[in-house]
């Protein structure tokens, strides 16, 4: 069994872009990893690599003190994407096509498909079209068909995204269980922070392909933090495709990426542009407020600025003495949507 995967300087390309950048990670047997961080953070390129689906452009997988190819990672590590896909056959079928590859007795395979739809909630669905069940059934029997075969590693792209609760709530209870009952050691790509918490014993943020950060669940909270201006809000989209969180009356951010529902955002204070007046950017995000603190941080100024929510800024103290501000000042604040790092909760 193995018990022990690490990435070594892996950096990966798509042409010109560059995916991830030099990441260095350990995995333990066992273990529950959590991939957090924006849309284009480098998630599910690295769960690719890790399963095998792509080769690293420079870097080296190693697992237990042996360094692997792709076709030996997809022996022992299996990724379930974010959306399900099914065989247009029965649920039985589905389950024991990567049984019958390993060559399984007829009575091995229904031993373990029976087994595996208990441990996913699908007991007696064994005769059902996989099609045909709902979204949340087919992610599900997604998850039993990469468990049924026994995966060292078990990769997971957002495994509770657009889930019923019910569906979300198993795939969590199976997660649990695989690391804790069977050993296998899980990485798992998030959005949801509250789920990263419950779940993984280490959390790994990335950000534009960089590891920025390893830490255990309980410190997320202050990993998220090193961002500052953290608020809690909602997210929404209009019927033109743009996205928005409110964190606030009066206080509506457009973003980058889509979010629904409860979200956490987080934004560096060096991200957000200040003026006296309005100026055009292309930042999608303008409010007017006021200062109502300034602290001394060497060749910088810290801002507090009332704008309907407090946001913290900081701005050389050059700028500060130029544009004459103190506190009580009105000013601008600019913060383009890409500067927005939302989690949804």
């Amino acid at each position: 069994m193995t018990n022990h995967v690490e990435l070594q300087e892996v950096s990966h390309k798509y042409g010109q872009l560059e995916a991830l950048k030099n990441i260095n990670l350990v995995f333990d047997k066992g273990e529950v990893t959590a991939l957090i961080g924006p849309n284009g953070s480098g998630k599910s390129t690295l769960l690719r690599i890790i399963a095998g689906l792509e080769r690293p452009t420079e870097g080296t997988i190693v697992v237990d003190g042996k360094s692997r190819d792709p076709g030996e990672l997809r022996n022992i590590a299996t990724l379930v994407f974010q959306k399900s896909v099914a065989f247009n056959t029965s649920v039985y079928e589905n389950l024991a096509y990567g049984l019958k590859i390993r060559r399984l007795s007829r009575s091995q395979i229904d031993e373990k498909i029976h087994d595996v739809l208990r441990m996913v909630g699908l007991e007696g669905f064994d005769k059902r079209r996989a099609r045909r069940l709902s979204g949340g059934e087919q992610q599900r029997v997604s998850l039993a068909r990469a468990l049924v075969i026994d995966p060292e590693i078990l990769l997971l792209d957002e495994p509770s995204a657009n889930l019923d609760p019910r569906s979300a709530t198993v795939v969590e209870n199976v997660i649990t269980r695989a690391s804790h009952e069977l050993g296998t050691t899980i990485i798992m790509a998030s959005h949801n922070m509250g789920q990263a918490k419950r779940l993984a014993s280490k959390v790994a943020t990335l950000e534009d392909g960089t590891l920025i950060d390893v830490s255990t669940s309980e410190d997320l909270l202050q990993t998220f933090g090193r961002f500052q201006n953290i608020f809690s809000g909602n997210g929404t989209s209009d019927e033109n495709g743009n996205n928005f969180i409110e964190i606030g009356p009066g206080v509506k951010l457009e973003t980058a990426n889509p979010t629904k529902g409860p979200v956490t955002i987080s934004i560096r204070p060096e991200e957000i542009i200040v003026s006296r007046k309005p100026v055009e950017s292309s930042a999608r995000n303008v409010f007017r407020g006021r200062i109502t603190e300034a602290s001394d941080r060497g060749k910088n100024i810290q801002l507090k600025v009332d704008v309907g929510r407090e946001f913290t800024v900081l701005i050389t103290k050059k700028s500060f003495d130029e544009m004459r501000m103190n506190i009580g000042s009105d000013i601008y604040l600019a913060i383009k949507a890409q500067a927005i790092h939302a989690v949804e909760q």
